[in-house]
């Protein structure tokens, strides 16, 4: 359990995990990218991005700031959000409906499985297993298998998918424990008690620890390491418009290799965009925190090895762990090579100015009322 207690560690003690990881802080300098924000004009390709969760969260950190720093625009891009959850991401993503989505292993294999089987993971987002169980501490539950018997929130049905490989690296199946989907009441479940455990993911855990729930964490990347959702794609884009990917993909790494580089900027951008999540300053920074651990690894080293390989690139050993998983699980009905499923072809082409990125991430001024709060009194 070090990684993970190192990890929740950083969730709850901000500013201690701060200077460890060497992070740029919020410069007082106004944002160079703030003000030079392109104008949006005609020519852009308007793109839009679906996602499985709910947009008020630190799921999205790096697409937010790469929307606000200008990023996408910069590549051409005019992106909308917009939110489904289940598996109709994997669907909209294939039929054409939304050009980009980000779906997780078990929507992403149980999708294959049933027959769509006409997208691709272009971009690796998050680099590790980020799924587990947030746990009422009353409960008494202190390892995977104590939850036997057991009845685990869900905020969708199609979140078993999520949790077979984790049960499966536990030595248990899903029929070991009861799911019950609360959707949004899931978090109120778990914590009067109604339920003892519930399904999450890491920076989701860390949000909601900053927003005072008192759970604890049973960690999947423990028991089944692997990579988890990644930016996909239709292959009918790569085909007909590989620029265009190319150019999402150039945004979302330039995104990604920012909130790496300040913390403090990706949860100030979080919630300037997100302006009815209801967190104070030390929460929103741990989600943020939790958010860059899953895509670049939870150790500092872990973090620079993800950034030296390629930011974006798979590691396809990790990526074929996940559809084995699920596989032995009993998820998907049969075993399946990645190769067909992922690609680093356009990770592999990224190519933008490092130097510039990290001179957007000293500069940054950090504007969010809580942030003022937090370091102001304001």
């Amino acid at each position: 359990m070090k990684k993970i207690n190192k990890a929740l560690t950083v969730c709850m003690f901000i500013a201690a995990a701060f200077s460890v990881f060497g992070f740029f802080g919020c410069s007082k300098k106004k944002s160079a990218a703030a003000e030079s924000l392109p104008a949006v004009t005609s020519g852009l390709d308007k793109v839009t991005f679906i996602s499985p969760t709910p947009l008020e969260s630190y799921d999205y950190l790096a697409i937010y700031a790469g929307m606000a720093l200008g990023y996408f625009k910069d590549e051409g891009i005019d992106l909308s959000l917009i939110e489904q959850t289940g598996t109709d991401d994997m669907k909209m993503i294939a039929s054409g409906q939304a050009q980009f989505g980000y779906p997780s292993p078990g929507v992403m294999w149980s999708c294959v499985d049933a027959g769509i089987t006409g997208v691709k993971a272009v971009c690796n987002y998050d680099s590790i297993q980020i799924f587990g169980i947030a746990i009422n501490k009353g409960s008494g539950i202190k390892t995977f298998a104590d939850l036997k018997g057991k009845t685990i929130a869900l905020g969708a049905d199609s979140w078993t998918a999520l949790m077979a490989p984790i049960f499966s690296g536990a030595g248990m199946k899903l029929s070991d424990v009861k799911f019950m989907t609360y959707g949004n009441g899931s978090y109120e479940a778990t914590a009067s008690g109604t339920v003892p455990a519930l399904a999450t993911w890491l920076s989701e855990y860390c949000q909601l620890v900053g927003q005072g729930y008192d759970f604890g964490y049973l960690d999947g990347n423990e028991v089944a390491p692997q990579v988890s959702n990644s930016l996909c794609t239709s292959e009918a884009l790569i085909k007909s418009n590989p620029e265009l990917v190319q150019r999402f993909v150039n945004a979302l790494t330039k995104s990604m290799y920012f909130c790496y580089l300040n913390v403090d900027a990706a949860a100030d951008l979080t919630l300037l965009h997100c302006p009815n999540l209801k967190i104070e300053w030390d929460g929103a920074h741990g989600a943020a925190v939790g958010d860059v651990e899953q895509i670049f690894g939870i150790s500092p080293d872990d973090q620079k090895a993800t950034v030296a390989a390629g930011i974006g690139k798979f590691d396809l050993k990790m990526c074929q762990n996940a559809a084995d998983n699920l596989f032995k699980a009993g998820a998907i009905s049969k075993q399946y090579t990645v190769d067909s499923y992922y690609t680093n072809q356009f990770a592999d082409a990224v190519s933008w100015d490092k130097s510039k990125i990290a001179a957007d991430a000293a500069a940054y001024k950090c504007s969010s009322p809580q942030y003022n709060k937090k370091h102001t009194g304001s």
